[in-house]
């Protein structure tokens, strides 16, 4: 199909359904789990971000989605979205914001967040949505990263990250077993 949400469809669903499966158990304890999907352009980001609303119901609540059309080096586009700088601000604070438990926030759907200093803690399912064909590991390397910071300050406590992705990008996440990463399929 030449629809972004028909083509990865299966992907979407599988994200959503693994990341369901563990948002309700940590929710059970406190925490809040994030799903992170990141597409090719903003207006697949759109797209994106209006299927889950349409489709799931835990989407279709005020905020749940944050969408984030970002520029190339991580910064929120300010020229392409036409938003004011406050309605900027307010996406910057719901970016940083989203691990905390009164942000609505549960999924977020960009183009490019990957800016560093985006310690976001809560990522437990992501999304890769795009070509991922540059030579340069960069971009899958963030976008993995997402899901591997720690959400839990015990040690004890087991945490696990979904990948779903495009063949490139689960190439890339293959790849990195060498550096000691364990996967289930």
């Amino acid at each position: 199909s030449s629809k972004f949400c028909e083509k990865y469809e299966d992907y979407i669903h599988l994200g959503y359904l693994e990341w369901k499966k563990v948002y309700d158990e940590h929710i059970k304890i406190g925490k809040k789990a994030v799903l992170f999907i990141m597409t090719d352009d903003t207006k697949n980001c759109d797209e994106v971000a209006g299927y889950l609303e349409n489709r799931y119901p835990e989407f279709a609540v005020k905020d749940s989605i944050l969408v984030i059309h970002t520029k190339n080096n991580g910064e929120i586009a300010e020229t392409s979205s036409g938003k004011s700088k406050e309605e900027l601000e307010i996406l910057r604070k719901a970016a940083n914001d989203i691990d905390k438990s009164d942000s609505p926030c549960k999924a977020i759907v960009s183009v490019l967040m990957l800016k560093e200093g985006w310690d976001v803690r809560n990522v437990t399912t992501i999304v890769g949505l795009r070509p991922y064909k540059a030579k340069s590991n960069i971009l899958p390397e963030q976008t993995l990263g997402r899901g591997l910071r720690r959400m839990y300050r015990d040690e004890n406590v087991t945490e696990l990250v979904s990948v779903v992705g495009t063949d490139a990008f689960m190439d890339f996440v293959e790849s990195i077993k060498s550096e000691g990463v364990e996967f289930e399929q």
